[in-house]
C-alpha cells in the first residue's frame, strides 16, 4: 500500500476506549482490495507499535518511508478477556505486522503527489464518524499531549475534548456504535 497520510489520535473507537490510534489514509497497489481508491483505517497497540518501529527503522537508513511500499500482514494472537458479566473467556484477535519494500514503479507516487497537491482532495481525507470521540495529536505541543495523557490516567473522563483555543474540557461518553477494526 501507498500511505497518503498518517495521523496520531487519542480517544475511543468501537469497544476500545482512551487509547492511542494511528489513522492511515492509503491506496492499495495489489491484492483483493480495490486499487486506485483512497481508503482509511485505524491501528492501535501492536499494529501501531510495529508500524512506528518500521518507519523509524527505514528513516534510520536515510530513506523517506513514504517513497516505498508498506506491506501489512495479519498475525493471530490469543488471550483472555472478561465478558460483560465479568467471566474471563478466551479470545482471538489480530494485529498487523508491517514490512516495507523499495518501490520499483514510481507512477503511483506521481499519482499520489497529484492527489495530495489538490486541496480539495486533502479536505476529503477527514473521517468525522471514526474520529468523533478522538483528539488528533498531530502538531500538538508535547506538554498538551502529556496533559491529555495525565487527564486520562487520573480517570477524569472517558472522552476528553481539545477546543480550538487549546483549552481541554471533559465531555460525556457517546454511544460506541463504530466497529473496532484492530
Amino acid at each position: 500500500m501507498t500511505i497518503l497520510k498518517f495521523s496520531k489520535f487519542f480517544g475511543s473507537l468501537g469497544q476500545t476506549s482512551n487509547t492511542l490510534w494511528g489513522q492511515l489514509w492509503f491506496v492499495v497497489e495489489s491484492g483483493e482490495l480495490p486499487q486506485g481508491v483512497v481508503m482509511t483505517t485505524y491501528i492501535k497497540n501492536r499494529s501501531l507499535n510495529d508500524f512506528n518501529r518500521l518507519v523509524a527503522s527505514v528513516q534510520s537508513r536515510g530513506i523517506e518511508p513514504a517513497t516505498g511500499i508498506f506491506v501489512p500482514e495479519f498475525v493471530k494472537h490469543s488471550g483472555q478477556k472478561p465478558d460483560d458479566s465479568g467471566v474471563v473467556k478466551p479470545i482471538n484477535y489480530y494485529s498487523l505486522k508491517w514490512s516495507w519494500i523499495e518501490r520499483k514503479d514510481w507512477d503511483v507516487i506521481d499519482q499520489a503527489a497529484a492527489v495530495l497537491s489538490d486541496m480539495n482532495n486533502q479536505s476529503r481525507m477527514i473521517d468525522l464518524e471514526g474520529t468523533r470521540q478522538m483528539i488528533c495529536l498531530d502538531n500538538l505541543p508535547p506538554q498538551e499531549v502529556a496533559c491529555l495523557m495525565a487527564a486520562h490516567a487520573s480517570g477524569e473522563s472517558d472522552v476528553i475534548a481539545l477546543h480550538p483555543n487549546s483549552a481541554m474540557s471533559l465531555s460525556p461518553a457517546e454511544d460506541k456504535s463504530t466497529a473496532d477494526l484492530f
